[in-house]
């Protein structure tokens, strides 16, 4: 079976040939994970369905152990169920994830018989182990988390847009033939272009790369870096109160419904939250940039004191970072910041969600 991921557009292959079962409950368990992760099922990650998968698996390890394999889905009774629990009476961690997933794939399933399904049922949960409390952040933490982020973006802005400035001068040849400044012009120019710095046959970085400074530098005069990504993501989540994971997947087209003309303008970004299903995944974020009186404030260097809550409001010269990203050969595709971006920690406390 080949599973697409909706958000990423990445496949993947799940093998049932492996199972330890008949092939008529190797079948079933495909049409469980398809019907599971499928365009009308509830879950549209590729990390959950790999997870439906192994349970799937560890279901018939344990019942081929055992050598109670049945033929066929309605052959399947309480006591292979009980077969289960036996095996991870000691485990209740693991025991728990099994039943809960064996439950979500086969709840709906009319193929079982109704002994199996109100024994799968039935079953109280083994208690789950007690979560660490997270506490949350106090307004001095959180002031300080804001001042750092800001900072960060602020620093990017500012080296992308002489990195920016550096490549209309190449392009109107305004640089000296020849000269180090018009070397790493051109070298701008390939890599907003393609995406990528000159490589050799063998796919290697030319010598050229590394006498201007490094791929880190040359494409860092142009784009986010992984530090960079994560705060300016970090701060829009912040702005807009949507989640870090959906706000890191911002495509970098946006639209300016004023033509960028009025004073007070507001750029509308188009976002997917695919766990709000396929008729409500679709959303738009409106990100409201602030006026001129309030502009040198939030770009001040000293400390900075709060603007307001307003959320969706931010500098104008905040986008000049994300815009080489726009104007990439794919920007509906292309998103604001890399796949790698992760989450920002303040001590041992991830910030996942206001």
């Amino acid at each position: 079976m080949v599973f697409y991921e909706e958000q990423s557009g990445k496949s993947h292959t799940f093998d049932f040939s492996s199972f330890p079962a008949p092939l008529a409950m190797q079948r079933w368990m495909a049409v469980l994970l398809a019907a599971r992760c499928g365009a009308r099922g509830g879950s549209k990650r590729l990390a959950t369905a790999k997870k439906y998968h192994w349970v799937l698996r560890r279901f018939t390890v344990v019942l081929s152990d055992a050598g109670r394999v049945p033929s066929s889905p309605g052959e399947l009774a309480p006591e292979h169920f009980q077969i289960l629990r036996d095996r991870y009476e000691d485990r209740p961690t693991s025991l728990r994830l099994y039943l809960q997933a064996l439950r979500r794939l086969m709840r709906k399933r009319d193929d079982l018989t109704e002994e199996a399904l109100h024994d799968l049922l039935r079953t109280r949960l083994p208690a789950a182990a007690e979560a660490t409390q997270v506490m949350a952040y106090s307004d001095h933490e959180w002031h300080q988390i804001m001042t750092a982020v800001r900072r960060d973006v602020r620093i990017s802005r500012d080296r992308i847009r002489a990195g920016v400035r550096l490549l209309v001068r190449f392009r109107q040849g305004e640089l000296i033939p020849g000269s180090q400044e018009e070397a790493l012009g051109r070298m701008l120019e390939e890599f907003a272009s393609t995406g990528d710095l000159p490589r050799d046959e063998s796919g290697v970085l030319r010598d050229e790369v590394s006498r201007l400074g490094g791929a880190m530098a040359i494409s860092g005069m142009l784009s986010l870096t992984r530090d960079e990504s994560t705060a300016f993501a970090l701060l829009l989540s912040a702005l807009t109160a949507e989640n870090f994971g959906t706000v890191k997947m911002w495509p970098a087209l946006h639209t300016r419904p004023d033509g960028g003309v009025a004073a007070q303008a507001v750029a509308l970004v188009e976002e997917t939250k695919p766990r709000r299903g396929p008729d409500r995944e679709h959303m738009v974020a409106a990100l409201e940039v602030l006026p001129a009186s309030l502009r040198e404030l939030a770009e001040s260097e000293d400390t900075e004191p709060r603007l307001s809550h307003c959320a969706g409001s931010l500098p104008n010269s905040t986008w000049s970072s994300t815009r080489p990203a726009k104007n990439s050969s794919n920007p509906k595709r292309s998103p604001v910041f890399p796949r790698h971006v992760g989450r920002h920690l303040v001590g041992d406390r991830p910030f996942a969600r206001l």
